[in-house]
Parts: C-alpha cells; structure tokens; sequence
C-alpha cells in the first residue's frame, strides 16, 4: 500500500505501507525542531476538535504521546481542546492557555489561526512575550495559504509577527528544476478545477500532489528492483516493502529518503512576518 498522506503513527507501523505523504509524526518532529531552536521547555496545543478534517486531531495526539515518550526529551505539553469554534470559547481557551505557557500550537486551518491571533492581540498576547506556531500540511484551501496573513492591517500587525508558520515546501534546487512542471500543473488545475496557487506556492509544495506524482515513479523504481536476472518478479509484497526502508530514491521531482518506518521525510519551511514584503517569507528550512 502506497499512502498520499499526511498518516497516523497506526498506519506507519503496518510492515505493508509506506508513505509519501509524510507522517504525523514527522510534523511533530519538525515542530520540536522550532522549539528547541528557541529553547522554548513548554507549549499548549489550541486545537480545533470540530475542523473539516481530523488532521489537526491526528496532529494533536502525536505531538502529546511523543512528548511523553523517549523521542522528545525536556519538551512539556498541555492541551485545550476547542469543540465549537466562537468567540466565547476562544477567548475562554486562550485566557486558560495565557496561564499555561508562552508558547501556542494551533492545530487548526489557517483561517482559524488567524482569529484566534485577533483575539490574542486584543488580550495582550502579541506584545512579544506569546509566540505561535501554525503547521498546515498543504498551501490549499479550505486548509489556508500564506496570502492569509498578507498585507495585514495595522490593528493586525502585532498579531501575524508573533506567528511561527510550518508547511512543507520544495527546496529551492527542486523548485527551480520543477518549474516547467509547476507550469504545467497550475494550468491543469486553473482549467479543470477552477483553482489556482498564490503567486510563491507551486503545486509540488502539495503533499498530496506531489505524494501523487511521485508514487507511479517511486513504484516504478522499486518494483525494478525486484526482478531477478531473468526479469522475473520474485518477490513478496513484505520485502518489497522492506526494499523501499532506510534507502534515498531520486525521482522526477527531487530526491526522497524513505525511513525505516516506511514514511517519506518532507522537507519543512519555516516562515516569519517580513515587513520589507509585507508577507510571510521563509526564515528557515528543516
């Protein structure tokens, strides 16, 4: 089974899966990765309960059992779970997480985010002493863009520079060699569909798309890797699977490393508010 992800930890221990998609797990870790950058020992996860998908659920749940196992260490969490989204309650969950911690994780659509760092601003939350991360696993709606925090008001401002932003993104090598195929998928996209990409997402910063794309080429490759001099399939679904762990496939789109739980690591950026562009710009990859 090949999955387009993003997948529970349940499914990246089946022996008979891997992922191209990426994990919960992995946007966990690359969470980790920002707050033990800053040096930040504790944050309270803001989840939306009720969202369109159970991403952010999925999210949650990850982030809280590493935390409590042996793959983070000297990180504490806590969790407010928010089942209707208004604003009583989101004034009510962030005066409760205000008492917490410093640092916010919101597990919700951009759009969702953004209120709750509206709400933040008018509590005194966004003077610099709170930071918030906001991990979305695609640049689409309805999961939001980063033209969403765009050229904001300046009653907002305060709100969208106390902002951490995570997606998955392209390194800029693959982004430039994907160009003519970028092109190429935007169109499709504009004239099946009706959909169209912000001026600086490209659709292979998709997970799915690219997940898509890449798994007739990452099956291609490992199924030759199976046949015997005779050109011959002589092996089993399990060890193909096993062909495909610990090992870095080049395809089309760029270079991949499958990890040993079958899972396809994805490259992270990690955006902050720019004034000179008036947007979110990437301040680093992981």
């Amino acid at each position: 089974m090949i999955g387009r992800g993003p997948v529970s930890e349940e499914v990246v221990t089946n022996d008979l899966a891997f992922v191209m998609g990426g994990s919960s797990l992995g946007m966990a870790l690359a969470t980790w990765g920002v707050m033990e950058h800053y040096a930040w020992k504790h944050a309270t996860i803001l989840l939306d309960a009720n969202s369109f998908t159970n991403l952010y659920s999925q999210f949650a749940e990850t982030l809280l059992r590493a935390s409590r196992s042996n793959r983070i260490s000297g990180i504490s969490l806590s969790l407010i779970s928010i089942k209707q989204i208004t604003e009583a309650n989101l004034v009510k969950s962030l005066k409760t997480a205000q008492l917490q911690s410093r640092v916010m994780i919101i597990s919700a659509p951009a759009a969702t985010a953004l209120r709750m760092l509206r709400i933040a601003s008018r509590l005194n939350m966004t003077n610099g002493n709170y930071a918030f991360i906001n991990f979305q696993n695609t640049l689409q709606e309805p999961y939001g863009k980063l033209s969403d925090f765009a050229n904001p008001s300046p009653a907002d401002l305060p709100a969208v520079q106390s902002l951490i932003f995570l997606t998955p993104r392209q390194n800029e090598l693959e982004a430039q060699r994907n160009k003519p195929l970028n092109d190429r998928l935007k169109a499709l996209s504009r004239d099946l569909y009706n959909a169209t990409y912000d001026e600086d997402s490209q659709p292979l910063d998709a997970v799915v798309v690219r997940a898509t794309y890449d798994s007739v080429d990452f099956f291609m490759r490992l199924l030759n890797t199976s046949m015997d001099t005779d050109g011959k399939f002589t092996c089993s679904g399990r060890n193909l699977a096993l062909k495909a762990t610990n090992r870095t496939f080049s395809l089309r789109t760029g270079v991949s490393f499958i990890d040993e739980n079958g899972v396809r690591q994805l490259d992270t950026a990690v955006y902050r508010f720019s004034l000179t562009t008036n947007s979110m710009q990437v301040s680093v990859r992981t």
